[in-house]
């Protein structure tokens, strides 16, 4: 009869560690239990402490995700999803900044190169918002600037082997700003959690205006500034570290690129003279790696 209780015993036990859900909250804490009703604010359910049942409860904000045993075998069934997984507080809203280098014929200054964009480092903008759709898989919307220095001296250099005047000009930027949509997965490891991006949508590209002066003269030609759009493509990866309940710090690296085609470029100088020339194409690829905060809801 001591033999059959303590098997007894053992089997309950040992059913009740492997029919457990699994509360996950916020702060990373993973409480085993059974969850035996949920509602808009509060999450309900038991959990064995010292050998004994304790009936109690937490609140829906506390909690990042509920893991469901799917396999558990339940007298009374409670109101759970039909997806195995409820993720919690699943939206967020992030800004991020950091410096942007740029890559490829953009950052070239081969002046043999049709293409070379003569762009340096610049700096990166983001306002991105996010939605978690199960725990690996999510969509997300980014709203970006990109500023990258014009590097004229090469220009200036160019301009002076050709003429034998010494000649100065002033700092101008590539421009760039776009809206673009896309999937994002998940990766978690342990409180922190990596993301996967692939985005793409509208971009914009503004070329310098720059201006050149003949040294110690009034005579100058400005290049205009002239802008196109394109489709334009975004792959990142990240990590998402919690630092309270709703906040957390983020860190990003990602490749932006794009293709554009320019209409006719204008060009002024200091006689009132103003000329028209055909444009051309522009590919533009920058590296962005940018730090920022998110708040979660």
């Amino acid at each position: 009869m001591k033999k059959t209780i303590l098997l007894i015993v053992f089997l309950t036990s040992t059913f009740y560690l492997f029919s457990q859900d699994i509360i996950i909250r916020k702060n990373g804490e993973q409480i085993h239990c059974k969850i035996t009703k949920t509602d808009s604010t509060t999450i309900y359910f038991s959990m064995n402490r010292d050998g004994n049942d304790i009936n109690t409860s937490i609140n829906r904000n506390d909690v990042q995700a509920i893991n469901f045993e799917t396999k558990q075998t339940v007298s009374n069934p409670v109101n759970k999803p039909a997806i195995e997984d409820e993720i919690l507080n699943n939206n967020r809203i992030s800004i991020s900044v950091g410096p942007s280098f740029a890559e490829g014929n953009f950052g070239s200054t081969d002046h043999n190169e049709t293409e070379s964009g003569f762009a340096g480092t610049g700096v990166n903008l983001n306002l991105y918002f996010t939605h978690k759709i199960n725990p690996n898989f999510g969509i997300g919307v980014k709203g970006f600037t990109n500023s990258n220095v014009f590097k004229s001296a090469s220009y200036v250099t160019e301009l002076q082997m050709e003429s034998g005047y010494p000649w100065v000009t002033n700092s101008s930027y590539w421009n760039s700003d776009g809206l673009m949509a896309g999937i994002i997965g998940y990766i978690p490891s342990g409180k922190s959690t990596f993301e996967l991006s692939l985005l793409g949508g509208y971009m914009s590209l503004s070329s310098p205006e720059t201006k050149f002066t003949l040294a110690n003269t009034i005579a100058w030609f400005q290049l205009e500034s002239t802008k196109a759009t394109s489709f334009g493509c975004n792959l990142g990866v990240g990590i998402n570290c919690p630092l309270s309940e709703n906040w957390s710090f983020l860190a990003n690296l990602d490749y932006l690129m794009g293709s554009f085609k320019f209409g006719n470029m204008r060009s002024t100088d200091f006689q009132g003279t103003n000329e028209v020339s055909p444009g051309g194409k522009q590919t533009f690829d920058a590296l962005n790696l940018t730090i920022g905060l998110g708040y979660n809801f």
